[in-house]
């Protein structure tokens, strides 16, 4: 009783009871209640029940009542209890009370209400704040006229709510990470010490309920510090990495926890889940400066629900759901690797050439995801032990040949698997679906660009020359391969296979299943072209002389007037967004790499007209696709050319030709000097002879 007559007394003199009142405001928190002690006993139960107790409560409103006759002698007040106790002043009666309850009792309510109590957020609701007598004080100004009957209601107008002011922000942002920072830190401790072993389900229970409460009070940090009305000094008072934490101490850390005693922490994975699914989609419509990260959470909740499902049909459909996320994230951040690592996982187990193209994406872009080095290995892995059944023999060849030269084990299985792959590539282009290969198409040659690129590891010559040697080489960067696999050897190994599958694809002139491969392999070249020290590795190298026939047969495949000396690419310059300006379904797969920086303008990818679902795939509403590959590719053709690598373009005869004074030139820089009399001198005459007939000199016309 002493505790709740002390909870009372803060608020007695605030209250102005009405004359002749049948109902009574609760002098805790302003709800109105009638004066008959059920009703009382009610309201102290449901809303107060930390101060709940049968015989206090009777004895307080006794008092209560007591105080409303003084503050009031002409109002009757019902005759509840029959007593003859002489009536106490209300001075000295106060002083009693003050005297019995000690300091330390209330100190020790105030510390249990602290740390029981939700986030700030929901206290409004429970604790008799400012906000709470102002808005009392408006509903009395609006309350019905004393003359109208007591059977009719009115409605009661809103009340009037002032602005939320910047110092009220502060406040509730530096409460709430005072809050926050105490639960954190004894979830951090909860967790440490739990990971040794299985808890019963009383004690999982009382985590869910510790992280929960976590996870309400960064809401309420993130809510107050993004509040429209905060300036930027607040907003740095929740950044990024405030998020990152909430990640990591208050969801992933409990949830690792979780899957450890599967099956049967099912259902407090699935309320954590569902909770923090709650709270990230709030603050993805509240917060959205940070919406990329919520997106990510989302996504990586999405794959826990994943793995606590058994219904085969719910695994899929919230797999679908993870996937929609993760493809979020990556349109928000596509230079960032661990989005297309987590796409990778959660790609269909018999799509190996789209795993395979993901994961090496995810260590080709600006902010690689190192770990996928060793996730790939669970794809390569059934392949180099040829266990991978019913799978495409041409797939399995082809993902076989980049774990070899990925993990440098099973090297006497590269050139039989490279044979293999090269025989059957030809007739599965020719008689699988257009569609279906279109998409393959890219798949493999995006694949092949990154195998030239050693997946991104920074002691490959191409990487050197796109990087320019701006980083330093980063930790568990170094293949697998390193130490018994000679990198230049490896190197033009790989080199040869790639240009030898595209010899293969660009002597099918006039297919247009190819040109989605062709596309993108001429986007490679193209950023290569651009790169001396790259083009001195790959020039003479590459078959120029396939790729003119390839470029001319092309031409005359044109319906409308290709568009290829522009300087910016096709379609970019267009005010109109409509279905011939969409991206190439190619165009979101080299989104983001780092060969790839520089061709698409700013804004490409922000056409809005394609479904999500619908951008990776060929279908007959993205008819005008053929023609916008034929203009790309030309275009490629002709920006390498005007790059003076390897091909030429005559605009009069409008035909693509090889570049062969720089093979000439080559080869000259290569014999300079050779018969040891410097620069100056003649060659040998079998020099000049062999020389000559390199370049296709007639010798007797010569003369």
């Amino acid at each position: 009783m002493e505790r709740l007559i002390k909870a009372l007394l803060p608020n007695w003199h605030q209250t102005t009871p009405q004359p002749n009142a049948a109902w009574s405001g609760c002098l805790l928190c302003q709800a109105k209640t009638r004066q008959e002690l059920s009703a009382f006993e009610f309201h102290i139960r449901r809303d107060h029940s930390a101060l709940f107790d049968v015989t206090d409560t009777r004895e307080a409103f006794k008092r209560v009542l007591r105080h409303i006759a003084r503050s009031q002698p002409s109002a009757q007040s019902p005759d509840v209890f029959a007593t003859d106790a002489a009536v106490v002043h209300h001075d000295d009666w106060l002083d009693r009370l003050k005297d019995c309850a000690s300091q330390s009792d209330v100190e020790q309510h105030d510390k249990e209400v602290r740390l029981s109590s939700a986030p700030v957020a929901q206290l409004r609701s429970s604790s008799p704040r400012a906000s709470a007598a102002r808005a009392s004080s408006d509903l009395s100004d609006h309350s019905e006229p004393a003359s109208e009957p007591a059977s009719v209601t009115k409605m009661i107008r809103q009340p009037e709510t002032g602005p939320v002011t910047l110092e009220q922000l502060v406040a509730e942002a530096i409460a709430s990470d005072a809050g926050l920072c105490m639960i954190e830190a004894k979830c951090i401790e909860c967790d440490g010490i739990q990971e040794t072993g299985l808890l019963g389900q009383e004690q999982y229970q009382a985590l869910v309920t510790l992280h929960e409460s976590l996870l309400r009070w960064y809401y309420d940090l993130f809510q107050s510090s993004w509040h429209p009305s905060a300036d930027e000094d607040l907003h740095r008072f929740a950044p990024k990495d405030r998020a990152v934490r909430m990640w990591k101490h208050g969801i992933h850390g409990f949830l690792e926890l979780l899957c450890r005693g599967l099956p049967d922490t099912a259902d407090h994975m699935r309320t954590v889940i569902n909770h923090a699914y709650r709270i990230m989609t709030l603050l993805c419509r509240e917060v959205p400066a940070l919406e990329s990260t919520w997106i990510e959470c989302l996504g990586n909740l999405s794959e826990y629900q994943v793995r606590i499902e058994d219904n085969t049909e719910d695994k899929r459909v919230w797999t679908d759901i993870a996937r929609s996320w993760h493809s979020m994230a990556s349109d928000k951040a596509p230079t960032l690797g661990r989005h297309y690592h987590r796409l990778a996982d959660l790609a269909l187990s018999n799509n190996a050439l789209q795993r395979l193209y993901l994961y090496s994406k995810s260590l080709c872009v600006p902010s690689p995801f190192l770990g996928a080095r060793e996730s790939i290995r669970t794809l390569f892995d059934p392949f180099l032990s040829r266990s991978s059944e019913g799978l495409d023999p041409v797939d399995a060849a082809f993902v076989r040949v980049h774990g070899i030269f990925f993990t440098g084990e099973c090297k006497e299985q590269l050139q039989t698997s490279i044979d293999e792959f090269l025989e059957l590539l030809d007739n599965r282009i020719e008689h699988q679906d257009s569609f279906l290969w279109l998409e393959k198409g890219y798949y493999l040659s995006i694949s092949l660009c990154c195998l030239m690129l050693d997946f991104g590891a920074e002691s490959n010559v191409l990487m050197q020359a796109l990087t320019g040697h701006r980083t330093n080489e980063r930790v568990g960067d170094k293949p697998a391969h390193e130490g018994h696999w000679n990198p230049e050897e490896r190197f033009g190994e790989a080199v040869h296979f790639a240009v030898r599958a595209c010899e293969v694809v660009f002597r099918r002139s006039g297919d247009i299943n190819t040109l989605s491969f062709i596309h993108t392999m001429l986007a490679f070249m193209y950023r290569m072209s651009q790169l001396t020290a790259a083009m001195s590795y790959l020039e003479n190298r590459f078959p120029w002389g396939l790729t003119c026939k390839m470029l001319n047969c092309l031409i005359g495949m044109t319906v409308t007037e290709p568009r290829i000396s522009t300087e910016v690419l096709p379609g970019s310059d267009k005010p109109e967004k409509g279905l011939s300006s969409l991206p190439l379904p190619e165009d979101y797969a080299l989104r983001g790499l780092l060969f790839t920086e520089h061709i698409f303008p700013s804004g490409w990818f922000d056409n809005d007209n394609l479904d999500e679902a619908e951008r990776y795939m060929e279908s007959e509403r993205r008819t005008p696709n053929r023609e916008q590959r034929l203009e790309r590719i030309l275009w490629l053709g002709c920006r390498i050319a005007s790059n003076g690598k390897g091909l030429t373009w005559d605009a009069k005869r409008r035909q693509f030709e090889e570049f062969r004074p720089s093979l000439s030139c080559t080869m000259a820089t290569r014999f300079r000097g050779v018969s040891g009399r410097g620069t100056r001198g003649p060659y040998p005459r079998r020099v000049q002879g062999w020389f000559r007939s390199c370049l296709g000199y007639d010798e007797a016309a010569l003369r």
